[in-house]
């Protein structure tokens, strides 16, 4: 996830790492119940300077 938006890992890789504000990784359940069976490792968000 790119702020908020589902987003592709060739999307994750373009990103510079100046762009990145901040970077979590969610590995709850809730996350599979929310997101389907592709979130069964766990979701990352990022958070680009620019959503801000």
């Amino acid at each position: 996830m790119i702020d908020g938006k589902e987003a592709s890992e060739k999307e994750m890789k373009a990103l510079s790492v100046s762009e990145i504000e901040k970077i979590n990784v969610n590995k709850d359940k809730e996350m599979v119940d929310k997101y389907g069976d592709k979130a069964k490792n766990g979701v990352i968000f990022i958070t680009t300077k620019k959503a801000k």
